[in-house]
């Protein structure tokens, strides 16, 4: 965080010079292995009354305590940079909870009937479409859960795919695990997972499933787009449709906090902060949106 204080007045107070860098000058903030400078750059160009220069000094030194405080105020309450604010981390282990306690039925085949198999099916065809034989398609399948869409990606795609699948629930990760095949299951937020990406972009982002689960939104597509290769898509899907996940968020909002964008301009309030371009909706089901990468 940058506090960057400039006049346009030179100062040649040298008396008070020591003053200023006593309580302005740049302070290490050490918390939970998160570095923060807050550096206060002054500028002067002209001498300033000595009765002025108090006045402005105890400004200054009352803004960098503000500083102070609201900094170590997110880091108390676990809202500082690359920690969830407190209502996303209580609302994730929500969905842990949940997701934990369900795992078992998810991986068994009550929960993948013939017709949700074929569906999956068709879905991962159509999501690997781009694909080209001389190089793996590469995706990452946001609530992976136990893999079911994952390990399709792999037979979709001309050339194969490279998939790594992303799920707050530890269980439903090690289900996936346990079901073979070749993605790699990461057991993170997406928002976190995309903020310590440094690897090669991915052709498509899937959120399959899950995307009104999410606590924001609008947050999940604009990381989304962070690990997006240009013209890469962002991809929301439902095998059950927009009108069942309606139904869930009914049943418990706590669970599914929103629904699914069904028009093209709730899909374009989505992303109005976002690198990501509305490409069409296909309200049915099986629900499919598509974003694509500006």
């Amino acid at each position: 965080m940058l506090l960057s204080l400039s006049y346009p007045q030179p100062l040649t107070l040298g008396a008070r010079l020591s003053d200023w860098f006593e309580a302005l000058g740049p302070l290490l903030i050490e918390s939970g292995g998160q570095m923060m400078r807050i550096a206060v750059a002054v500028t002067m160009a002209r001498a300033l009354q000595p009765q002025r220069t108090v006045r402005t000094l105890s400004r200054l030194r009352s803004a960098a305590k503000d500083a102070l405080e609201q900094h170590t105020e997110r880091v108390q309450t676990g809202a500082g940079p690359g920690a969830p604010s407190p209502e996303r981390a209580a609302h994730n282990k929500r969905q842990q909870e949940v997701f934990d306690s369900a795992a078992e039925f998810f991986a068994s085949p009550e929960a993948s009937p013939p017709e949700v198999e074929a569906t999956l099916d068709a879905l991962a065809k159509r999501i690997c479409e781009p694909s080209r034989p001389e190089a793996a398609f590469r995706v990452l399948d946001v609530g992976s859960g136990t893999g079911c869409l994952s390990r399709r990606y792999a037979a979709a795609a001309a050339g194969g795919a490279d998939v790594t699948g992303v799920d707050l629930s530890p269980e439903m990760v090690k289900a996936a695990r346990a079901k073979g095949g070749s993605p790699t299951y990461v057991v993170a937020d997406i928002v976190d997972y995309a903020a310590g990406y440094a690897g090669e972009r991915y052709d498509a982002v899937v959120f399959n499933a899950c995307f009104g689960n999410i606590f924001d939104r609008g947050a999940a597509l604009t990381v989304a787009a962070k690990v997006l290769a240009t013209g890469g898509r962002a991809l929301i899907t439902h095998p059950l449709g927009a009108t069942f996940v309606d139904e869930l968020h009914e049943r418990d909002a706590s669970v599914v906090p929103a629904g699914l964008p069904r028009t093209l301009l709730d899909m374009e309030e989505l992303v109005s902060e976002a690198p990501l371009t509305p490409a069409f909706v296909e309200d049915a089901v099986p629900y499919f949106s598509e974003f694509v990468r500006d």
